[in-house]
């Protein structure tokens, strides 16, 4: 492949590079779930980039189901080019089936619109979580931080401040039910939301190292003293202050409590705001402050829990190279800094939300600034998604609740059955830094 530098080469030059015969038209499917980040910013990215690339046709569509559909179409040996069917299980299955294409080769050729390699344009860690055998799998545009979002008008009247810690959480969310109002709004009918903060909680309490050991399940990473203080603050805090009502919410329902001001707070991802575009109070502000430290913890305290939303380009559908080229486009430092301004949600290419985000993401911003290192819930072992989620709704959600104690045991068990199956055994990678 022939280097280029710059946009004004790469629309110079022949598309063949990327796409095969240039002269010759193409059609490109892709398949998305279609979230909250709505449709529009891809149909547009699909619009342009026809016009760029005039031989080739993008087609483009969304479905909130597209996961079973896509499973479908891999069923059928009918691909779809691309595809962000939700992280997890289901992504690393196709990738250890040989379904997914490798993009080290397209990752180190020039980015879309600038002098640098692709793969050198994404933030920090953002290709770590879908690299395996030292081949990056993944291709990432949104950039989730987990947070907990406050009314800043209603903090304002009473006087509350962000808390830093857990204690200091526990004390505002009793400052808030003094006032008569419920702490904190929770999507009980998704209770793996509850997850991120157990997760950081023992992250804070145990170390960077120990907390990746923990994902890939080595023995003894559940069943100790950290995992079950980190199952003990988040019970403590769900019991005690979500709102009365939230075990049969959806995540939409309890974040419109929120926004309603039925609730102060709701522990949510960077896609808060864009998932609820159009059902915002007009004048709402927005805070946001980090998840909770545990004070001398071995976890890094500015860090922060952050992950990526990724897309795929399928190995044996027909145009796989012409599917790259897609992504590439879509996220350039230009396309991404617009996917920003649409959906007020930071990117995971560097440079692209610097300026493009509304002044209700500044404490979150602020937060990624501040951070040293980063954390997340990689799926080094995705056959314990469905034990996570157990377990957390048996911690926080059933009326007859398990004991952090019965919570430790029973993930060390799940732990334990996974490992004996020996599925995607792998070294977990060290922690990124930003």
């Amino acid at each position: 492949m022939c280097v280029l530098t710059g946009l004004a080469a790469l629309l110079s030059a022949p598309a063949a590079a990327w796409c095969g015969e240039a002269d010759k038209p193409v059609e490109i499917e892709v398949l998305l779930f279609a979230g909250g980040e709505g449709m529009e910013f891809y149909l547009q990215c699909a619009r342009e980039y026809e016009k760029l690339r005039p031989n080739v046709k993008v087609n483009l569509s969304g479905d909130p189901r597209m996961p079973d559909k896509v499973r479908i179409r891999i069923l059928e040996g009918t691909y779809p080019e691309i595809t962000n069917i939700p992280d997890g299980s289901a992504s690393w299955n196709l990738i250890r089936g040989g379904f997914v294409q490798p993009m080290d080769e397209f990752l180190d050729a020039p980015a879309w619109d600038e002098d640098r390699t692709w793969r050198s344009s994404f933030m920090a860690g953002a290709l770590d979580q879908y690299t395996d055998g030292g081949k990056v799998y993944g291709v990432p545009l949104t950039y989730w931080v987990w947070g907990i979002w406050y009314n800043k008008a209603m903090f304002e009247k009473h006087g509350w401040k962000p808390a830093r810690t857990w204690d200091e959480l526990y004390a505002l969310c009793e400052q808030v039910k003094a006032a008569g109002i419920a702490p904190i709004a929770f999507m009980g009918r998704y209770p793996t939301y509850a997850n991120s903060l157990l997760q950081s909680a023992y992250y804070h309490l145990a170390g960077a190292e120990r907390f990746m050991a923990m994902l890939d399940v080595r023995q003894g990473s559940f069943d100790n003293p950290e995992f079950r203080e980190a199952a003990a603050l988040t019970q403590r805090l769900a019991v005690n202050y979500f709102q009365k009502g939230s075990s049969g919410m959806s995540h939409t329902e309890a974040q419109m409590q929120f926004f309603q001001g039925q609730a102060a707070m709701i522990v949510c991802a960077s896609w808060l705001k864009s998932e609820m575009k159009g059902n915002i109070p007009p004048g709402f502000r927005l805070g946001t402050f980090n998840l909770p430290v545990v004070p001398g913890g071995k976890g890094d305290p500015t860090a922060v829990n952050a992950w990526n939303g990724y897309f795929w380009v399928m190995k044996h559908s027909r145009h796989p190279r012409e599917a790259a080229d897609f992504l590439r486009f879509m996220t350039s430092r230009k396309m991404a800094a617009e996917f920003c301004r649409q959906r007020d949600q930071p990117a995971a290419i560097r440079g692209a939300s610097e300026g493009n985000l509304s002044s209700d993401l500044d404490g979150l911003v602020a937060m990624g600034k501040q951070a040293k290192s980063i954390y997340s819930y990689l799926p080094l072992r995705p056959e314990m998604d469905q034990h996570w989620a157990d377990m957390i709704t048996k911690l926080i959600i059933n009326e007859e609740r398990i004991t952090p104690d019965d919570a430790a045991e029973m993930m060390e068990r799940a732990a334990a059955s996974v490992r004996s199956h020996g599925k995607h055994e792998r070294l977990p990678c060290s922690p990124p830094r930003i």
